[in-house]
């Protein structure tokens, strides 16, 4: 009996020995998958965090850029409410504008209706005699002088002498602008020193008239010949 139990001491040890080499491996075998399962999750965090990042930068470029393009719209916005403010400003310079064309043309079309195809110095002559009679002022020499080619029209020089009263000769050249002929003033001499009477008073000008108007082309040419 002694032998026999011995004998199965013996043989139940390697039984033993087999269960706790089992468990070891079962153990290791858990704690490997135990690893594993940990480094996925590990890897999925990672991979969460990595899309959550380049979602917040996304969502930044996407903000940045509608800001910008808020800030242009309001540029606009802004361009268009000045523009819009203008409006009246702009219709009222334009009426403006146009009355003063309107104003103009009608001065052209008056001054035009002034000055005749030729010189007609002796009218002249008549026109200036009545004005002197009217405002009490004697002339005395009424000399034409040279003839003047501009681009638009021709220009006749006048040589006066006269005499009268100061009052007299500023009535006598304001009433100048209101003849039926276009005339202008270009010198005027008054001879205080030599004055018959204290009231009268020797008095040169020079007088220019215009007449026959002429086209772009011909007005060249006669400066170009002159």
């Amino acid at each position: 009996m002694l032998v026999l139990n011995n004998y199965t001491q013996d043989d139940a040890q390697p039984a033993e020995t087999d269960r706790m080499t089992t468990s070891t491996r079962m153990t290791k075998s858990t704690t490997r998958h135990a690893t594993e399962r940990r480094f996925r999750y590990l890897m999925h965090a990672v991979a969460a965090g990595v899309s959550l990042s380049l979602a917040f930068v996304v969502i930044d470029l996407g903000v940045l850029q509608a800001r910008e393009r808020q800030r242009s719209v309001d540029s606009q916005i802004e361009s268009t409410r000045q523009l819009l403010g203008q409006a009246d400003d702009v219709q009222a310079r334009r009426v403006e504008l146009q009355g003063l064309l309107e104003q103009t043309e009608k001065q052209f079309a008056a001054a035009a209706t002034r000055i005749p195809e030729t010189a007609q110095e002796n009218d002249f002559l008549a026109q200036i005699s009545r004005l002197a009679k009217n405002t009490d002022l004697t002339i005395q020499e009424f000399r034409p002088g040279e003839i003047t080619d501009r681009k638009t029209h021709r220009e006749l020089e006048i040589s006066l002498s006269a005499v009268g009263p100061y009052p007299s000769l500023c009535e006598f050249l304001a009433g100048l602008e209101q003849l039926p002929r276009l005339c202008r003033v270009t010198s005027l001499t008054i001879d205080r020193s030599t004055a018959a009477t204290a009231d009268r008073y020797p008095v040169r000008m020079s007088v220019v008239v215009y007449f026959q108007p002429l086209t772009l082309e011909t007005g060249g040419d006669n400066d170009e010949n002159a």
